[in-house]
């Protein structure tokens, strides 16, 4: 498998914003 591919990497970065910008929220 590709590990550490690209495609992979941005969408970890995405799904973390997701999850920081939530806990933001009240």
């Amino acid at each position: 498998g590709a590990i550490g591919s690209p495609q992979r990497a941005a969408d970890a970065e995405r799904l973390h914003a997701l999850l920081l910008d939530s806990r933001k929220q009240p």
